[in-house]
């Protein structure tokens, strides 16, 4: 026999058995951490896992499904959910208003797989998609995708690998196990204001951004037009007059915004939206919340009105009405500044 292939032989003969260890510790640690996703997956959907946006989460889905239908459904991040009083709009309008927030996490799938579950009990008249100005900047969270889904075949099958992999990567077990608010306690915290509670404002801890430099060093990423133009496509279906608007941010970012949000507004008039003028309202920095797009809570009674009426006069609330439908988007008006509350 050749001694070359003899040491072939013999090389792969010593090899075999500690390749076939790798390969099947390789594969029980590729099975263990698709386990490991997909319990998180289970434990997010049903608020079980600590900290606020799984219990967000299920609290809206679990509002949604025990509230009466309403003529108008607001989708979005964080921004909305800070800035909109949903019952203060209501009021305003003698009409039945749900908001049904996430946060800026969970991206434009949050909102269009809210909408989705919102049309699967019954069609609003008015849909009101309010993300905060970097949202079209952000890389896809895939993850989203498949915690807000309202059924698997609603998911993207190029969503399923990316999102669970970034599930496994974001929700190890070592998370379950941390003692933190979830479940009732948490969901319960949430209703009290229809939204999360905010932490110390960041005027009172001196921490105002100065610039706008890291919204505008990012550019609009393609592949969150997918989404968007979805919720379009869902709103064109069920003959929904769907509009969208930036949520609140703080000064000078806000100014110093115009080019990005000029870019998202392109962006949800191409998915066939009506781009609202004269968003974002600017929030004087005295009226920060906890994040440069979060409005202080003594504040948002104003920013609901103040946001209520750049709906009325952009002619949107007009598909209210029986026998009219939502008005072109008009020319952006740029004073959005407003006065701060007395």
């Amino acid at each position: 026999m050749d001694r070359a292939l003899l040491s072939v032989r013999v090389s792969w003969s010593l090899l075999r058995r500690p390749l076939a260890w790798l390969l099947a510790a390789a594969g029980g640690a590729l099975v263990a951490g698709i386990l490991v996703a997909l319990v998180g997956w289970g434990a997010f959907v049903r608020g079980l896992l600590p900290g606020w946006e799984s219990a967000l989460l299920r609290y809206q889905i679990d509002k949604l499904e025990t509230s009466a239908p309403a003529d108008v459904v607001l989708v979005g991040d964080s921004s909305l959910g800070n800035a909109i009083d949903a019952r203060r709009w209501s009021e305003a309008l003698d009409r039945p208003v749900l908001s049904l927030a996430l946060s800026g996490d969970f991206g434009y799938a949050g909102s269009l797989n809210m909408l989705r579950r919102t049309l699967e009990r019954w069609t609003p008249r008015l849909v009101v998609v309010m993300h905060t100005a970097d949202i079209a900047t952000r890389p896809v969270p895939y993850w989203s995708d498949l915690v807000t889904a309202p059924s698997l075949r609603d998911v993207e099958p190029g969503a399923i690998l990316p999102g669970l992999y970034q599930l496994y990567r974001s929700q190890a077990l070592v998370g379950l196990l941390e003692d933190k608010p979830r479940g009732p306690d948490a969901e319960a915290a949430i209703a009290a204001r229809d939204y999360v509670g905010q932490g110390p404002s960041l005027a009172a801890e001196g921490r105002v951004p100065d610039s706008a430099d890291r919204l505008l060093r990012r550019g609009v990423r393609n592949s969150n037009d997918e989404r968007l133009a979805a919720i379009g496509e869902l709103c064109r279906a069920h003959g929904i007059a769907c509009v969208y608007a930036t949520g609140p941010l703080v000064e000078p970012l806000c100014g110093e915004s115009a080019p990005l949000v000029r870019d998202t507004d392109a962006l949800a008039e191409a998915s066939g939206l009506v781009a609202i003028p004269g968003t974002p309202l600017c929030i004087p920095p005295a009226a920060v919340g906890d994040a440069e797009d979060h409005v202080a809570p003594p504040w948002r009674a104003q920013f609901s009105d103040r946001y209520l009426a750049l709906l009325e006069a952009s002619g949107a609330l007009a598909a209210l009405d029986d026998d009219r439908t939502v008005a072109p988007a008009m020319a952006r008006w740029t004073d959005s500044a407003g006065d701060p509350p007395s």
